[in-house]
């Protein structure tokens, strides 16, 4: 007798936790949300799938929206680094950059969106091949 109630005891405990462990998942996958409607899409960026593959979204923050302060930077030091005449030129390491080997770096709107897509590829797959299967330098 005492053994049958253990056992019932036991079914009982287990049929519980089976539903409540259902109950919440349930509870749990309903809070997913789809929010593509509220997601802007890059106006470059390939929206129809082919048989092979799928379309997904990626949401982030551009960090790099204020460009043009950021070049403006990276020509600050790279001018300093040709004025100061102390820095080797890496296409001959026998020389020194001067004055006259700097040229400002410039960056176009294509390049800038390009990173801003291949950045959103690495975060889902990090590796030198993109997910279309292109290796980066093709593209």
């Amino acid at each position: 007798m005492r053994r049958e109630r253990r056992w019932n005891l036991r079914r009982v405990t287990s049929s519980l936790l089976a539903v409540l462990l259902v109950c919440s998942n349930f509870f749990w996958a309903s809070s997913w949300t789809v929010r593509a409607e509220e997601i802007p899409v890059r106006d470059n960026v390939v929206n129809t799938a082919t048989s092979d593959t799928i379309i997904i979204g990626v949401e982030g923050v551009n960090k790099t929206s204020d460009m043009k302060t950021l070049l403006d930077k990276v020509n600050k030091v790279r001018k300093e680094a040709c004025e100061a005449g102390n820095v080797p030129d890496p296409r001959n390491t026998s020389r020194m950059l001067t004055s006259s080997d700097y040229v400002e770096i410039k960056i176009g709107k294509n390049c800038n969106e390009a990173a801003t897509i291949r950045a959103a590829e690495a975060a889902i797959y990090l590796a030198h091949i993109i997910m279309t299967s292109q290796i980066y330098l093709e593209v």
